[in-house]
């Protein structure tokens, strides 16, 4: 888990020179809320090569954006015949080329209204973006190299890493003061990297096994408006052990008592990791009826190519606009 204030302090000197907008701050956690849902390695060098290539690919927008341009005068700036879609690049990391929009459908399971290849504006989503991002770059969907081959136990190279998204890294752009692509990534991963190592924080979490139940019990007086008596609250999760985290009651339980017969009640309970089921019961001292309600919470988020397709115009050469928006993608 990351500290946001901190890890939002430190970038906002490095490498965003002193100052962020909400958008970045938005799309910064979008990607940092996709890694703690799923984190694909517990090594956050490959979390910061992550945010140094959207910051690169996003002209520091962190955003997931279309191509300047929409792929003008490029191969693939064209309408597919079959689709009706138009594959230039879009998201975190530029997803170019109809074969890698199939290649996330299959990989991530998307399909009808959420396909990537017939619907692929889908791909500017942020959950959509960063699962494509996060997964792609993991099992070498783009140029056949991942994550792993550069960050591991023997290797620490955000240099050659480039190649994981293009093999663009020895380009020297014309607004880059004379530093190739990727040394300029490398410069941000390390900005990055220094971010999410000072935020970083252990956080013990409820094992995806167990089943956590908290059962609250509500003692009543009998006629009139409700008054509350005592409250007792079981946390019981099956099969825990010391590595679950205990579910934390917030003292923020609201009783809404506008008659005798009004039982209706809101309960907020921890974070959405914290309990998987929420069991309630209610009883009156008047007549002795009982009311239960069962509440399921919602479940985590699931998170979450083809080889790298060479243009007939390569990799070189690639031009930005005015604002520092690459007119071609990478991805």
């Amino acid at each position: 888990m990351f500290d946001r204030e901190t890890f939002f302090e430190a970038v906002r000197s490095d490498p965003f020179g002193g100052s962020l907008i909400q958008d970045q701050v938005d799309g910064m956690n979008y990607i940092l809320d996709t890694w703690e849902d799923a984190p694909p390695s517990d090594d956050l060098r490959w979390l910061a090569y992550a945010l140094a290539t959207t910051y690169h690919e996003t002209a520091a927008t962190m955003l997931p954006i279309a191509e300047y341009g929409y792929g003008a005068d490029r191969p693939y700036g064209v309408p597919d015949p079959e689709t009706g879609q138009t594959y230039y690049g879009r998201g975190f990391v530029q997803l170019t080329w109809r074969d890698n929009y199939a290649r996330a459908d299959h990989e991530l399971e998307l399909v009808a209204a959420d396909s990537l290849e017939w619907h692929a504006d889908n791909a500017l989503e942020p959950p959509t973006a960063a699962a494509v991002m996060f997964k792609g770059m993991t099992e070498g969907w783009f140029c056949g190299s991942a994550f792993a081959d550069y960050f591991n136990d023997h290797d620490d190279d955000p240099y050659n890493a480039r190649d994981i998204i293009n093999g663009d890294k020895s380009v020297v752009p014309s607004w880059s003061g004379g530093m190739s692509i990727g040394d300029l990534i490398k410069g941000h991963h390390q900005a990055f990297l220094m971010a999410l190592e000072a935020a970083w924080y252990e956080d013990r979490v409820l094992p995806m096994a167990a089943e956590t139940v908290l059962t609250l019990t509500l003692r009543l007086s009998a006629a009139g408006p409700v008054e509350v008596v005592s409250v007792e609250a079981h946390a019981d999760a099956p099969g825990s052990n010391e590595d679950a985290m205990p579910v934390k009651a917030q003292p923020q339980a609201h009783l809404r008592t506008v008659a005798a017969h009004d039982r209706a009640f809101t309960l907020k309970v921890g974070g959405p990791q914290n309990v998987a089921l929420l069991g309630a019961a209610v009883q009156r001292k008047a007549g002795k009826r009982e009311s239960t309600r069962s509440i399921k919470a919602p479940d985590p988020l699931a998170q979450g190519g083809g080889p790298c397709p060479t243009s007939p115009s390569g990799t070189k050469g690639r031009k930005r606009n005015p604002r520092g928006v690459r007119s071609t993608p990478s991805g």
